[in-house]
């Protein structure tokens, strides 16, 4: 077997623009893929490995997260509140799930950025 410099250059340089061009097709596909819902955490699993399936050079890391749903359409009302336990740290350093407005404004006081 002989070595050749020439040949590894050529070789290097097939091997980037084979990764580049699928790399480009996979961010499209990402792309279609990413706001997609799925019925469970099975699901959403068994569709990243069939993502992953397709492509030589690249692989997808993804997280699920649960979206709640509430049984009908409009503001939820206080017994589905509830039923998520969503809390907010009180001023008595108790945690408390119906906070008042001016509250809120307090905790986020001082923050120049919120990410939702």
């Amino acid at each position: 077997m002989v070595f050749s410099q020439a040949a590894q250059g050529r070789e290097l340089k097939t091997l980037e623009k084979a990764q580049a061009k699928e790399l480009e097709k996979a961010r499209k596909e990402w792309r279609k893929r990413e706001g997609q819902t799925f019925n469970c955490q099975a699901d959403a699993e068994k569709a990243l490995v069939q993502f992953n399936r397709k492509w030589k050079y690249q692989r997808a890391v993804a997280q699920a997260i649960p979206v709640r749903q509430y049984s009908r359409r409009g503001r939820p009302t206080a017994q589905d509140q509830m039923e998520m336990n969503a809390t907010v740290p009180a001023q008595r350093r108790k945690s408390t799930q119906r906070p008042t407005i001016r509250w809120i404004f307090q905790l986020f006081e001082g923050l120049d950025l919120l990410l939702v």
